[in-house]
Formats: C-alpha cells, structure tokens, sequence
C-alpha cells in the first residue's frame, strides 16, 4: 500500500487544451512515482459528458502491476474533476445555473478495450457489466486499399493456417457503384503463394471485354498464366462488415438478396480472411503537436511506452 500511496500522491496534470469552441476539454495526465521520479504511465480524460478515461496505459518496466495503481489512480482523477467542479460552481453568479452543476455523483465512463486490465480488475464496479453489448457505431473506412495494405500480416496469417495455405489468385469484390472507400466500383487483392502482393481499386469489366481479353491470351499461348479467380458480388458497403469483423459472409448473404460468389472456394475464401470478430473503436480527440506546451515529454511517453491498445 505504501507504493500504490506514492503513486497516488504523484499523479501530476500535465496540460488542459481547449482548441476551440468546438474542441471537447481535455486533461492529459501522466503518472510519476514519487520514489523516482520516473513516469510511469499516462491516461486521456475528457469532460464532455461526465469524466470519461479515454487512454489509460503503463509503463510495464517501471510498475510491479495494474493491481497497484489503477485504484490510487482514479481516485485521483475524480478528486481533480470534483475539485474543479466546485471552483465553477463558486464562481457562478446565477444560483439557478450554480445549482446545475453536481460536484457528487458524476459519472466516469470507461472508453477502453473490454479487455483492458482496468476492467477485470474493477469487476462489478463497472456498469453495466462488460458482458452486455454497448452501443454500436457505423464505420466507415475511407481507403480500403491502404487500410488492406496496413493489416497484410493478418490476411497473410489466416490463410497460412487453413486449408487455402499458399494460396495463389485474385480475389475480386464488386460493390456495384463507387461507395466511400473506393475510386472504382471494386476491388481486388491478389496473393501469390500465400503473400498478398497488390490490393487496388477495380471494376468489372463488360462481358465482351472479359472474351476479348482471354482471346488475346489464348492467342499468345498464355492459358496456363491466368490466375484463378475469386469473385463476389456484395451490396455497397456491406464489405466494411467484413473488414472490420462485424458480421461473417453468411450472414451478409442471408441479409442482402444482392450478394453473390462464383464458387464455393470464393465463399471459403472469404470466411477465411474476414471471420466475425469481437469489436472495440478507440475514439481519441485529436489535438495538433504544435498546440502541447509540454509536447516533448509526451510525444516521447507516447513514442517509447506500451500503449495498450490490441488489434
């Protein structure tokens, strides 16, 4: 208990910005410990609704465990919201809107992974529990190739370890119409002895120009170097289910009568790489580099430190 004081006692504000009217105020803390002066961690706290955790991560090198510092830690938090909530109530002059302001009760929202260690170690403080759903948002993705291009080790690690290991082909998605994400009404993703070597914006071509295209590799004698083909059709905007894990193929094709596949290897395909997943959105307010008086300090925090935050 003495260390978990100590952390407690050091829980220095590091900044407050408020970029403009519309930005949401602003907390960054970053946690020191008083024996050695070394930070230690650091969390993001909003006061838009409540006081809401946005970030909350540790150094693992220079604390024992969560179990020692999580409590001190949010207590301090809520001692500084309270604090500041009493100095605004004292400086309202209106005692109807002097009695809108509560300095007791207030929330804390969590907006952390569900798997973060603050939650298995709050248990049944938090609420609603962690195994009921919460909201969920719409996601949009405004570059699907170069979203595709950041998690390749992912889409080259499932296949890896299915049945569809080495594979080699196109995978060809056509969405119809252009939708947000896209500058053609497709996509493809090519893979070649199980690396994805190309993902590019694409559009199916008319029927007469797939024939004219395969005489003219017949014609040179090129049959053999034709690459297999996986092709689907999915209702527009449909494809970020699958992307990001919210809903398996089978379920988008029950759903929208639109969706179709060539083959069943193209449905195996497709259930391989985009399987349901659970699902967590890190919002994080952004503030310019140029706006942090301490910057220095907290970009290098941000730069060498485990910020928990799994894919």
């Amino acid at each position: 208990m003495g260390r978990a004081k100590a952390f407690a006692a050091s829980l220095f504000l590091l900044l407050e910005i408020k970029e403009n009217e519309y930005d949401v105020p602003r907390d960054n803390y970053i946690f020191v410990d008083a024996a050695t002066g070394k930070d230690v961690g650091f969390a993001i706290v909003t006061h838009m609704i409540g006081l809401k955790v946005e970030a909350i991560s540790l150094d693992k090198e220079q604390v024992p465990s969560w179990s020692e510092i999580l409590l001190p830690v949010l207590r301090q938090i809520v001692v500084e919201k309270k604090a500041n909530l009493e100095a605004k109530k004292s400086k309202t002059t209106d005692p109807e809107a002097a009695k809108e302001i509560k300095t007791d009760g207030f929330p804390m929202l969590l907006q952390i992974h569900p798997h973060h260690p603050a939650y298995t170690l709050l248990g049944t403080l938090v609420s609603p529990p962690r195994d009921k759903p919460g909201f969920r948002l719409m996601v949009r993705i405004n570059d699907y190739p170069q979203f595709i291009c950041t998690v390749t080790p992912e889409l080259e690690r499932r296949p890896a370890e299915s049945p569809m290991d080495g594979l080699s082909g196109k995978l060809q998605f056509d969405f119809f119409r252009k939708v947000e994400g896209n500058k053609a009404k497709g996509l493809e993703v090519e893979f070649k002895k199980g690396k994805l070597v190309e993902v590019k914006d694409w559009a199916k071509q008319a029927p007469e120009k797939d024939v004219e295209d395969y005489l003219a590799i017949k014609a040179r004698g090129e049959e053999g170097l034709i690459p297999t083909l996986y092709e689907a059709s999915l209702y527009p905007l449909t494809f970020n289910n699958l992307l990001t894990g919210e809903r398996r193929f089978p379920d988008l094709i029950w759903s929208h009568g639109e969706i179709t596949y060539c083959s069943d290897a193209t449905r195996l395909l497709i259930d391989i790489l985009f399987p349901k997943g659970g699902q967590h959105i890190d919002t994080f307010f952004w503030t310019s580099p140029w706006m942090l008086r301490s910057g220095a300090r907290l970009e290098c925090d941000y730069a060498k430190r485990d910020i928990w935050v799994p894919i």
